[in-house]
């Protein structure tokens, strides 16, 4: 169904009657419902305008065609993924969960009992799901880090006994924030809620990338990746990909929550200090 849609749509912005067709009912219909609101249109019919202009642009249709598949690649990606934790080489994972005020994160408990590092992104005023896991494996070394320090920094370090920073993602590279500022080799456990900025960590993360040059191995990753902008559909489309084509992670228990973002737990295998360590 995705892809007639596509060809249908893509023969239809060809045609120049339909086009114009298109356009000037779209515009119609939405400007009715904006003067509905008792909102001014005008601003409404400038965007428009330029959006109609932008999508008949010959040049941009290999951008729209990839923002397209992306969107697809994002509403689908929870669904296909999920069919995968079943599968039995998956039990070699020792997998649980622990719970903050809105959501469950996971975890591959270790195998072995040594010292283990934790870094949370985003703290959000909650380490609930942090006191959890240090109830439940007492030997862990906690950093948190958030844009703001009021009410997070007294939660992570006075409640959970853990080292705080301040640290806005937007602004800064998290691969030099990890090495420098972290400075541990291996962090067993990376918990990454920056709402959109995400991807200025993921994409750190690859194969030869910015973090394996520093030499700093990441083993699990709690993340929620959100798409506020069109762009943000690339940068996901991209880092799915770019997982795949590295195979080193493997992906579960992907959530699709209300259309914004999509949760999902990433073990990385391919590492032989992380596999010898949480998968038997």
């Amino acid at each position: 169904m995705y892809y007639y849609d596509m060809a249908e749509i893509e023969n239809a912005l060809k045609d120049e009657h339909k086009r114009v067709w298109l356009a000037k009912c779209g515009r119609t219909l939405l400007a009715d419902f904006i003067r509905h609101t008792k909102q001014d249109p005008v601003k409404f019919f400038n965007a428009y305008d330029e959006m109609l202009e932008y999508v008949s642009n010959d040049r941009n249709q290999d951008q729209l065609r990839q923002d397209v598949e992306g969107r697809g690649l994002w509403l689908s990606f929870a669904n296909l993924t999920n069919e995968c934790d079943s599968l039995e080489v998956y039990e070699a994972i020792d997998l649980r969960s622990v719970e903050n005020q809105n959501e469950a994160k996971y975890l591959a408990y270790p195998r072995k009992d040594e010292d283990l590092v934790m870094v949370t992104l985003g703290i959000g005023h909650d380490v609930s799901a942090e006191m959890q896991l240090k109830e439940m494996y007492t030997r862990i070394k906690f950093y948190g880090a958030d844009p703001s320090s009021y009410i997070n920094r007294n939660v992570y370090e006075k409640d959970l006994g853990g080292k705080f920073f301040h640290y806005d993602s937007s602004n800064n590279d998290a691969a030099v924030f990890l090495a420098y500022k972290i400075r541990q080799k291996k962090i067993d456990f990376l918990w990454v809620d920056l709402k959109g900025h995400e991807y200025r960590i993921l994409n750190r993360l690859h194969s030869d990338g910015p973090l394996d040059r520093k030499r700093v191995k990441v083993c699990q990753i709690n993340v929620d990746m959100y798409m506020n902008k069109l762009e943000e559909i690339k940068k996901f489309y991209d880092f799915v990909w770019k997982i795949l084509e590295d195979k080193r992670c493997i992906v579960m228990k992907p959530i699709f929550v209300n259309d914004r973002f999509i949760r999902a737990f990433l073990v990385n295998v391919a590492d032989r200090e992380c596999a010898d360590l949480f998968l038997s």
